[in-house]
C-alpha cells in the first residue's frame, strides 16, 4: 500500500483521493484553507458541460461528451437539473464584433448533443439581438455548503485522512519517496505526491516555463455578479450567449432546496485581469474596490444582459459579488480540458472542466503505475491523456490577443479611464 499526499481540496483533488483511495493507496489530503473546496468550487456557477461552450474548440467538446456520463453516474447527489439550459449565437458583442462562428458552426456544435432542440428567440422578447437558439440537457452541480460536507462524508468512509488549514510550501524528492513541508514548519514523507492546486502552490522554479508542450499559462481574476430571481418556485435555468464578448446567466445552487441565485459572467467584463504568477493575480483580486464592481461591471453587465433579454433587471435582484483565481492555458481555440503531467516525479493536475476530474484521476493513476507513460525532457505524461490527444490545439498560439481573454486587463483598463 504506497502512501500518497494530494496538496489540494477542490473537484480535481477530493476525486483523485476517493479514486486512489478505492485502489487501495493510503491517501492523505491537505488543504490550505479552513475547508474543503474553496476558490471557483465554491463561488461560482459549475456548469456540467456537454460541449457546446466551445465551438472553437474540438479537443474540449469531445472531453466533455467522453466524461458527461461517468461524472454524472459517479455523483449523481450533486447533479442538479437545469431547466432550460439555454445556448445562444448573436451578431455582433459587447465590442461591436461580429461573434467567432457563424449560425450554421453554431447549430451543428448545439447538435453534437442528440438532447438538443432549437428556441424561438421570440421567448426572450420581441426586441432581443439574439440569432439562434437551442436548448440542451445540461445540468449543474451543487456547491457549497452541501458540497464540502457530502466530499467530507465520502473521504472519511473511504479511509482518507483530511488537513486542513496547512499550505504545502515545499515538495523535494528523498531516496524513496518525498518529503513535503507546511508554511507551520511541518514535514512528511509519502511515497508519491499529487499536486492539485490549479498551479497555485508548492511548484518548483521554472516548472511552468519548461514544459513538454509548447504551452502558455496565465492567472486570470475571474469575477461574477450575484443575483437572485424573484419569480418564486422555478427551476434553476442557464441562458448563454456565444461567442466572443458576451454574458453568460448560471444558476449557483449550494442548497438541494434552494435554487433562486445566479450568478452572471462577461467575456469582457467579469475576467479582469490575465497575469504571469498565481501572485499578480491575487494582489489585483484584493484591490477590486465594490464601488467598482457594483458601479462599473454592474452597469456594464446589465446593460448586455438588457440587449438579449430585455426584462432581465426587472426580475433578476442584485446581491452582490464574487471572485477567485483561475490558470488558463494560452490557446487560440480556448482549449479547457485538464492537463495531467509528471514532473520530477511530482504529478501536476491541471483543471478543465468539472467532468474531466474523472479523466484526470485516470492519468494520475497511469503516471503512479507507470502505465505507458511519454517521456519528455524530465516530463511524463499518459499515452492515453488529454495532453497527447490535444497537444496540437493546445499549442496553436492566439493569433489576435484583443479578442482572447488570457491577454484582459479589463480592471487596469476601466480604472485608468475613471
Amino acid at each position: 500500500m504506497k502512501s500518497v499526499v494530494i496538496i489540494g481540496g477542490g473537484w480535481s483533488g477530493c476525486h483523485t483521493a476517493l479514486e486512489l483511495a478505492a485502489a487501495g493507496y493510503n491517501v492523505t489530503l491537505i488543504e490550505k484553507g479552513a475547508e474543503l473546496f474553496q476558490g471557483v468550487s465554491r463561488q461560482f456557477g459549475i456548469r456540467i458541460h456537454r460541449g457546446p461552450h466551445y465551438p472553437r474548440s474540438s479537443s474540449t467538446r469531445e472531453s466533455c461528451r467522453r466524461t458527461f456520463d461517468r461524472f454524472c453516474e459517479k455523483y449523481p447527489e450533486v447533479v442538479v437539473p437545469v431547466q432550460p439550459a439555454i445556448y445562444a449565437l448573436a451578431h455582433r458583442d459587447s465590442t461591436g464584433r461580429e461573434s467567432k462562428v457563424d449560425a450554421d458552426t453554431f447549430g451543428e456544435v448545439c447538435r453534437e448533443s442528440k438532447e438538443c432542440s432549437e428556441v424561438d428567440v421570440s421567448y426572450f422578447g420581441p426586441n432581443s439581438e439574439l440569432e439562434v437558439a437551442y436548448s440542451l440537457d445540461e445540468p449543474c452541480a451543487l456547491l457549497n455548503p452541501y458540497l464540502k460536507i457530502y466530499f467530507e462524508t465520502k473521504l472519511f468512509k473511504a479511509g482518507v485522512r483530511i488537513r486542513q488549514n496547512e499550505e504545502v510550501t515545499q515538495v523535494w524528492k528523498l531516496d524513496g519517496g518525498y518529503c513535503i513541508s507546511t508554511a507551520s514548519g511541518k514535514e512528511d514523507v509519502f511515497d508519491k505526491v499529487v499536486n492539485a492546486t490549479g498551479y497555485a502552490s508548492a511548484l518548483p522554479d521554472g516548472l511552468l516555463s519548461n514544459l513538454p508542450i509548447k504551452a502558455q499559462i496565465k492567472y486570470q481574476v475571474c469575477t461574477a455578479l450575484s443575483y437572485t430571481d424573484t419569480w418564486t418556485n422555478q427551476p434553476p435555468m442557464s441562458f448563454i450567449v456565444m461567442d466572443g464578448w458576451f454574458p453568460c446567466l448560471m444558476p449557483c445552487v449550494g442548497e438541494p432546496e434552494h435554487k433562486a441565485d445566479y450568478v452572471v459572467t462577461h467575456g469582457a467584463y467579469t475576467i479582469l485581469g490575465s497575469f504571469d504568477s498565481h501572485a499578480e493575480a491575487g494582489s489585483c483580486l484584493s484591490s477590486l474596490a465594490p464601488d467598482f464592481m457594483t458601479g462599473q461591471i454592474r452597469s456594464k453587465i446589465e446593460e448586455q444582459m438588457e440587449r438579449f433579454w430585455p426584462g432581465f433587471t426587472q426580475r433578476f435582484r442584485y446581491k452582490g459579488w464574487k471572485g477567485s483565481i483561475l490558470p488558463k492555458l494560452v490557446t487560440d481555440t480556448e482549449f479547457r480540458s485538464s492537463v495531467v503531467f509528471e514532473a520530477d516525479g511530482v504529478i501536476y493536475i491541471f483543471p478543465g472542466k468539472i467532468t474531466n476530474v474523472v479523466d484526470a484521476a485516470d492519468e494520475v493513476f497511469a503516471l503512479i503505475n507507470k502505465i505507458d507513460v511519454i517521456r519528455c525532457n524530465g516530463y511524463g505524461y499518459a499515452r492515453e491523456s488529454e495532453l497527447y490527444r490535444s497537444r496540437k490545439e493546445i499549442e496553436k498560439l492566439p493569433i489576435a490577443q484583443d479578442r482572447n481573454t488570457c491577454f484582459l486587463q479589463t480592471h487596469k483598463q476601466l480604472s485608468i479611464k475613471a
